[in-house]
């Protein structure tokens, strides 16, 4: 921050000296003003605060017209180059997942043909509407998920709990010494009306009632309500990525749709039914487990936690910081 102003500062009074030296009638400390608001501008990307922020420190409103010129020819010069140094920053982090606000017309184009089922996390881990304690916390220690859903035993969505709702039960049943180990429920924590999309809704549409509602999680569900996987910021996040990066995460959630196709898990973008009376889920040991035979460390300590996969859905766990 202080060295841009700095820099911008030197190159403007350098400019005004140079102006000034060939026998123009200039102040060269404007044009040092003007440097560093324009050096800050493209740095920063910051408009009409910054040329507040100038004006105060000026205290001379006939520096308004100049300093706005300034900054936005210096924005507008620094976007055709790349993003501010602040959006880098925030890439750069892995637990920080940035939304545009809109997807463009090659977005629009690529995944007009994608539906929430193809691009939703299909391992989810889940709970039941009774839990013992010890099957809670387990879950809460070996997972970081903002969010658990809850489901019936016909795989069935009934909820969403959150991880801040769970760790303030544990909490308060640790400092409640009539409070039982046994099955505690979870329905008085759950929220009933969670945010739901059908596994057909195209994936342009989820996105912008994800973005429009600033929502963390999105659960896909079928015409029996039962959960199929889910969305976070994390799935939507790689649908915006820009470049030679985007372009691979498309193609590869094209081939996977591709693939499962033409192995029969979905015909013609439909998921293989299941017949009447079928469950998702199915007990073993006193818990659930996925029907296909892929499982996960946390099926494996936690038996009454399930790892659900849908046909042709992400393969990807969730990010644990979601």
């Amino acid at each position: 921050f202080i060295p841009n102003i700095l820099a911008g500062a030197c190159l403007g009074r350098i400019m005004g000296q140079l102006l000034l030296d060939f026998g123009l009638p200039v102040h060269p400390g404007v044009y040092a003003v003007m440097g560093a608001a324009g050096a800050l501008g493209g740095f920063s990307r910051m408009t009409i605060s910054l040329a507040v922020i100038f004006i105060e420190i000026t205290n001379n409103m006939y520096l308004m017209l100049p300093l706005m010129l300034v900054i936005m020819w210096s924005k507008n010069l620094a976007d055709r180059y790349g993003p501010s140094v602040y959006d880098i920053v925030l890439e750069s982090n892995p637990d920080v997942h940035l939304l545009e606000d809109g997807l463009n017309e090659d977005h629009h184009l690529v995944l007009e043909s994608l539906t929430t089922h193809d691009i939703c996390t299909a391992e989810v881990v889940i709970l039941r509407a009774f839990e013992p304690l010890e099957q809670i916390m387990k879950v809460l220690v070996q997972t970081k998920f903002a969010g658990y859903p809850i489901v019936d035993r016909e795989g069935r969505l009934v909820g969403l709990v959150s991880r801040t709702q769970l760790l303030t039960m544990l909490a308060l049943r640790r400092s409640d010494p009539t409070a039982t180990t046994g099955l505690v429920s979870l329905l008085r924590l759950v929220n009933s009306v969670p945010e739901v999309t059908n596994w057909r809704t195209p994936v342009v549409r989820a996105f912008h009632h994800f973005r429009s509602s600033g929502l963390q999680h999105l659960c896909v569900i079928d015409e029996k309500h039962t959960l199929l996987g889910i969305l976070t910021r994390t799935d939507f996040a790689r649908l915006c990525r820009w470049g030679e990066e985007g372009v691979e995460e498309v193609r590869a959630l094209i081939n996977r749709k591709t693939a499962a196709v033409a192995s029969g898990e979905i015909i013609d973008g439909q998921q293989q039914p299941l017949s009447d009376g079928e469950s998702p889920w199915h007990s073993s040991n006193g818990g659930t487990t996925p029907r296909s035979n892929t499982t996960t460390d946390d099926e494996g300590a936690c038996s009454n936690v399930g790892v659900r996969r849908a046909a042709s859905g992400n393969a990807g766990a969730r990010s644990s910081k979601e």
